[in-house]
């Protein structure tokens, strides 16, 4: 199979806004019928795309370059997309074109992110080399739709937005409620990833987040001590396909020693009530086996619009 050039096959765009099964996020198509075919347009992005568009027997994927990863986690790291593909043997084709162009390009570890229900990617990933590294359900907030009530807040817990440079001195803390989001992320989970390397790259997400002027950030004070914080912000990219605001809730943790009082609850109703003026909806992902945030999620009303699973590939072993 040759490179697909999309500037003279914009066919294939077609093809992918209508069969692109591996899209978690396909579900914000109930909200705007146009959604797919603006989403398949970011195929002409960053990266470089392999796969046929042959009648019957077509496949697509993109290796996208993954900058950040790279610099946190300490590997040369890229992104294998499934864009969409009609059988198991036009698939492997195209991501054994796709590894072979990694290989060459000194990739350590592709990763890859697809929709729960993609099974014939994901055992085309497998048969590849790809593990499982985790499994998260998508919940989505609606500033729209009604509700559960807000349960009563607590007396003593006092939220506000918060900005590093307004009270440098709890900053170590903020950072250190945002490493216990990452207790079950992929890369937690990946043991080829050390543990400082994990921290360091939750660190950096958190002061990126502090450092976007549209991010919502919030912290939960008692006295003068942070022991819960909720960061989130929009994305723009997405807004513009949905043509409504669309952001996602980061980060949302509580510390251990007031965990079981509801101050997850209150943070994410603080959180929803300052994303309200700039978000229509917020998406929300948890790994599965984080049963506490599954159960917060749940009980907050929130719905479960979709799940994804993500794979990682080490082409070398450092």
């Amino acid at each position: 199979m040759a490179v697909v050039d999309l500037a003279s096959e914009s066919s294939l765009a077609q093809y992918v806004a209508e069969h692109a099964q591996t899209d978690y996020q396909r579900y914000l198509a109930a909200h705007d019928s146009g959604f797919s075919h603006a989403r398949a347009a970011t195929i002409a992005g960053p990266g470089e795309l392999f796969g046929r568009l042959d009648g019957a027997r077509s496949a697509a994927v993109k290796l996208v370059p993954e900058p950040w990863d790279t610099r946190w986690v300490g590997h040369s790291t890229a992104h294998l997309i499934p864009l969409a593909g009609t059988d198991r043997v036009t698939q492997a084709e195209a991501v054994r074109e796709a590894l072979d162009e990694a290989r060459e390009q000194g990739i350590e570890l592709l990763t890859s992110r697809l929709a729960y229900d993609a099974f014939d990617w994901i055992h085309t990933l497998e048969r590849a080399g790809w593990s499982l590294v985790d499994a998260m359900a998508i919940f989505l907030w609606d500033r729209t739709a009604p509700r559960p009530a807000t349960p009563v807040r607590h007396p003593e817990l006092r939220i506000s937005p918060f900005h590093p440079r307004d009270n440098p001195a709890a900053l170590p803390k903020i950072r250190a409620l945002g490493r216990l989001a990452f207790a079950y992320s992929r890369w937690r989970n990946d043991p080829r990833v050390p543990a400082a390397a994990v921290d360091a790259c939750a660190d950096a997400l958190i002061d990126t987040l502090l450092a976007r002027p549209d991010a919502v950030c919030l912290v939960g004070w008692n006295g003068r001590d942070p022991v819960s914080m909720a960061v989130g912000a929009p994305d723009e990219e997405i807004s513009r396909h949905l043509a409504q605001p669309l952001g996602y809730l980061w980060t949302i943790a509580v510390d251990p020693a007031h965990a079981g009082q509801g101050l997850g609850r209150e943070m994410l109703e603080a959180f929803f009530e300052a994303a309200s003026p700039s978000m229509r909806f917020v998406e929300i992902g948890t790994q599965l086996n984080n049963h506490a945030a599954v159960t917060l999620y749940g009980r907050a009303g929130l719905p479960v619009v979709s799940s994804l699973v993500t794979l990682h590939n080490w082409l070398r072993e450092s």
